[in-house]
């Protein structure tokens, strides 16, 4: 053969087949769960719950039976986008417990400034028809997820967590592991710090420019065997100054700590060219 065959890449595949059966499970608990509402009847689409349901999603975003508004800030809103949306205050009920909705005079529910306005139109989606779009991009998704954890919608947020834990790579995992830490979604957080230490060596400082150093230490400690060899690695100054603060009572132990490859922190550092780790290299000595 002339040329060299291009490597298959498995494991894009295995996530391709699981977003699919993903979403597969997703409308068939739909289904599951309309026709176990309407188990006692023969003739389930004709039944109250399931006349309910074909109603309630045929009422998304329509002013038709509407006693409530959702109000974005104008600022926010395109010129081909409404400011006020109309809803309905038993479908909202049925969903979350965050807004109050018990009396007459709640005809307007203002949207803060800090919800992206996407996301919203996603999550009201999805509380008339039950239905999200797994095919959008990571930022979406986060946003989503973010939202939905917002406004109390707790299967939307766990719809959310699945797809971003199914998604996880070498790309977008720190990302993820930011979100999870700032919503305190331990599990996905866990996933990602494993994810992250499995892939360090593809990693570099630029992949860490963002992110605060509390926040950094923590992963690293929490998820690498050499921490100080780690943190040496991506020259993040701020983050070495907080493992000698952690660690001022046993620095000499620390200092000649090996790693699997039978080199010290301080040989690293040394071995590089890297700006940052030869500044690391400075306060190491």
């Amino acid at each position: 053969m002339g040329g060299k065959e291009k490597e298959v890449d498995y494991l894009h595949i295995l996530k391709e087949q699981f977003n699919a059966l993903q979403s597969e499970h997703l409308e068939l608990r739909r289904k599951y769960d309309l026709q176990n509402a309407s188990s006692n009847s023969a003739n389930s689409e004709d039944t109250l719950p399931s006349r309910l349901l074909t109603l309630t999603s045929s009422l998304l975003e329509k002013p038709k039976f509407s006693d409530v508004k959702f109000k974005f800030p104008a600022a926010k809103i395109s010129k081909n986008d409404d400011v006020e949306i109309p809803a309905h205050k038993f479908v909202l009920a049925a969903r979350t417990d965050f807004w109050k909705l018990d009396s007459d005079d709640v005809t307007i529910l203002e949207i803060p400034d800090d919800v992206d306005s996407d996301a919203f139109h996603v999550a009201i989606r999805w509380i008339y028809t039950d239905e999200i779009d797994l095919t959008m991009s990571d930022e979406q998704l986060l946003k989503v997820c973010e939202t939905a954890a917002a406004f109390r919608l707790e299967p939307l947020k766990n719809v959310c967590i699945q797809q971003l834990g199914a998604r996880l790579n070498v790309d977008n995992c720190i990302q993820i592991y930011e979100f999870a830490e700032k919503q305190s979604l331990r599990p996905l957080s866990t996933v990602c710090g494993t994810m992250i230490a499995s892939s360090w060596d593809q990693l570099g400082p630029a992949h860490f420019a963002s992110m605060t150093a509390p926040l950094l230490y923590r992963l690293i400690d929490g998820n690498t065997a050499n921490v100080l060899h780690s943190i040496v690695s991506i020259g993040r100054e701020d983050v070495l100054f907080l493992y000698f603060m952690q660690n001022s009572g046993k620095m000499p132990a620390c200092l000649n700590e090996l790693d699997s490859d039978g080199a010290s922190a301080l040989e690293k550092a040394l071995c590089s060219d890297h700006q940052m780790q030869v500044r690391s290299t400075e306060l190491l000595l």
